[in-house]
This record gives structure tokens, C-alpha cells and sequence, in this order.
């Protein structure tokens, strides 16, 4: 459903930034507010704030003030967040930058009580219980402007749920610069996917009718949100070139990924979904097993055996001799074989899988062809990790 963007999101991104050039605009700001509610706004807000070298007013906060609101802003360009209360008493409205890890630092170290902060000119005076702080501010004329955003198209999700799909699929986006149409996790017909050409995972999600590309770079601090907020139901949607996920009165801004997701269900996943032979095996016991035996996995190439019959044997091998392997009970349906994979991946998939038993499926090898390794849960979350050439089989 299309729909206007809330009064939040209208009044701070269509403010008229006209007179921001005039340092009169800035001289006095003043405001009262508990503890409590200011540290909650800064850490929220210093999820996107860059710890690399940028410009340098990015590593500040923007304190936008008036008669009814405190709104907290930060930005690295891509990334934008704007928290908001109504829980302040406004003395003066105006806007001031300030630095963001050292605000933190201050308002964390500071007793249980109410903060007060004036700004003129440069100057901010922060006094908390019996604690007080000078702090000279940059003039901030070149904070980045928010996006003019005037309409978004809306869903409304589980906050948890979203969470625990995101959290399902992003281990196997790519990260490697050069696949950029990797780094994505896509959101299309109700399903989260992720891949980097070697693995893939996808997950169902109900009733939500949008697609989204989520820039990987995005994604852990999305997730930071989501855990901290105790909303049960956030909105996500979507402008141009902007992807909108709504908190209550927090708004997360990230900039639209525009290269093309490539059709990798029907590359990797749809091949796989023909794999017969399964092979039932206790998830911790196997997740144990690769622990102990990945100690002596070669660190190059992170490369396991499988060896799979009446038990399944997991053993590994270094480049110096060394060497480990453990045997498992399991339960098998096809022709006695052996297969190589990285067990970097398949710890990972592992990990999503919701189910007490592993039940994997594989398929009929050929001289020229393996076929991927398939993972699939009741809970409708599926992976797929291709096999590795081997050059250690016997």
C-alpha cells in the first residue's frame, strides 16, 4: 500500500535547510532530559556512525531541536538514522553537532539523572547530576542533509521474525568487492536469499509482499536495531533510491543497491532440490565433530572429508602431515561415498538449521560433475553448499 511517510519522517526530511549556512541558526540551543532516554538515542544512533577516515563531521551526531522533539541523526553517506523523543524539555530550539564517541562516553559515565545541555555559539555546556562538561563543537555547516523522502511503500512484520531471517541467511552473502551483485541479500515472492557462488541460503517469510536487495553492509547494523528495540512490529519499505525500515518513531535509512541479483535458485538451489540419497545425522553431535576435527584442517582451503556408509567418518588433514577424524552414527539411503567440503560452510549452515537431526539430501555424482550438498529444515529455511575438488581423498 502506498501511503505518505509518517509526520516523523515528513518533518525531518522535508525541513528547509535554507538558512543552514547562517551561524546564527546555531548560536543557542537548550534542552533538559532523563539519562535514561538520551544514552538510548545515542547508542542506537552510533550504529552507523563511521569509525573509518571520512569526513570528518560524520563522526559527530546532529541534535535537531524543537518545541516538542529531540531528534538524534547520524550518517556515513549511506546509512542514515534518525531517533527521535518527545520526552524533553525544549528551553531553545535549534541544531547543533556533537562529537558522537565522546558524547556517549560522557552521558554513559554519568550518574542517574537528569541531563542538561545548553549550546551557544560553539560552545556546549553539559552539567548531569553533579558532574559537569564543557565540550566545543564543530560548527557543523557541512552535516549531509537527510533524504527528501515524501512517499514509501509500507509492510508491517514481526520485529523477531524478521530478525531470525535475516540472522538465517546472511552468512552466505558474498563480501568480496569484486561480486558486488553478491553482496546483496534479496527479498522477492515472500524469500530471503543470500549466496557468494559457492553456498546458498533461503528462507520463507510470510506475508511479505515486497522486494528488497539489503546491501550486506547494511545488514549487522539492521540487525543491532532490531535487537534492541522492544517493538513487536516494525515497517519496511521502500522510496527510489531508498530503503526505509521504520521503529516507531526511529527511522533507519540505507541507500537502494542497484546492481542485479542473479538468478542463483535457479543455478544453485532448483539442481539441488533433485538430490535422493539422505543422510540423517544428530545436529549437536555433528556439530561437535567438526569442531574438534577442523583443529587440523588445512587453514588454506578449510577442506573436510566426509566419508558416509553404515557411519558417517569426519576427517581432516594439513599440508604438514597432521591429522584428525571421528566417526558418528548416522542414517544413510544411498550407495557408500565420500565427498570434500569446506567445513567453514557447512558449520555455518549447520548453525540456521532449526531441526535436532541434520537431514541432508546429495545427488549423483558424475566423472565431470558434484553435485551441491543440500540442507533443508521444517521451518522452511534451505542451504545448499557445493562440494570441493579434492586432492587428498584416499
Amino acid at each position: 500500500m502506498s501511503m505518505a511517510v509518517n509526520d516523523l519522517l515528513a518533518s525531518i526530511m522535508a525541513e528547509d535547510t535554507a538558512d543552514s549556512t547562517e551561524p546564527q541558526a546555531r548560536e543557542v540551543l537548550g534542552f533538559t532530559i532523563k539519562k535514561f532516554v538520551l544514552q538510548a538515542l545515542l547508542e542506537k544512533a552510533i550504529t552507523v556512525v563511521p569509525t573509518r577516515d571520512v569526513m570528518p563531521v560524520l563522526k559527530c551526531f546532529q541534535f535537531q531541536v524543537d518545541a516538542q522533539r529531540l531528534r538524534v541523526v547520524a550518517s556515513d553517506l549511506e546509512m542514515s538514522l534518525i531517533a527521535g523523543t518527545p520526552l524533553v524539555s525544549v528551553r531553545a530550539p535549534g541544531t547543533a553537532v556533537f562529537p558522537a564517541k565522546k558524547l556517549l562516553e560522557v552521558v554513559k559515565s554519568a550518574e542517574d539523572a537528569d541531563v542538561e545541555i545548553n549550546v551557544k555559539n560553539t560552545t556546549a555546556r553539559i552539567r548531569i547530576g553533579r558532574a559537569s562538561w564543557t565540550l566545543q563543537l564543530p560548527g557543523g555547516y557541512d552535516y549531509p542533509a537527510m533524504p527528501a523522502i515524501t512517499e514509501a511503500e509500507f509492510t508491517t512484520i514481526s520485529r523477531k521474525l524478521f530478525a531470525e531471517a535475516l540472522v538465517a541467511v546472511r552468512y552466505a552473502a558474498s563480501r568480496d568487492p569484486s561480486r558486488a551483485n553478491l553482496n546483496i541479500i534479496d527479498i522477492a515472492e515472500g524469500k530471503l536469499t543470500a549466496c557468494d557462488g559457492s553456498r546458498i541460503q533461503q528462507i520463507r517469510i510470510a506475508n511479505f509482499g515486497q522486494h528488497l536487495r539489503i546491501p550486506i553492509s547494511a545488514v549487522d547494523d539492521l540487525l543491532r536495531l532490531l535487537r534492541i528495540s522492544e517493538l513487536e512490529t516494525i515497517d519496511v519499505g521502500q522510496s527510489d533510491d531508498k530503503l526505509i525500515f521504520r521503529f516507531g518513531s526511529d527511522v533507519f535509512i540505507v541507500s537502494k543497491f542497484f546492481a542485479q541479483f542473479p538468478d542463483m535458485e535457479a543455478q544453485m538451489l532448483r539442481p539441488a532440490m533433485e538430490n535422493r540419497h539422505a543422510l540423517d545425522v544428530d545436529k549437536s553431535e555433528l556439530l561437535d565433530a567438526l569442531r574438534r576435527v577442523r583443529i587440523n584442517a588445512d587453514p588454506e582451503s578449510s577442506a573436510i572429508k566426509l566419508e558416509i556408509g553404515d557411519d558417517l567418518t569426519i576427517s581432516a588433514k594439513d599440508k604438514f602431515g597432521n591429522q584428525a577424524s571421528e566417526s558418528l552414527p548416522c542414517t544413510w539411503t544411498g550407495p557408500t561415498r565420500t565427498v570434500m567440503v569446506n567445513h567453514k560452510y557447512l558449520t555455518d549452515m549447520i548453525n540456521t538449521y532449526g531441526d535436532g537431526t541434520c537431514s541432508f539430501r546429495f545427488g549423483d555424482d558424475t566423472k565431470t560433475r558434484r553435485t551441491p550438498i543440500m540442507l533443508r529444515s521444517a521451518n522452511g529455511s534451505v542451504g545448499v553448499v557445493q562440494q570441493m575438488n579434492a586432492d587428498w581423498m584416499s
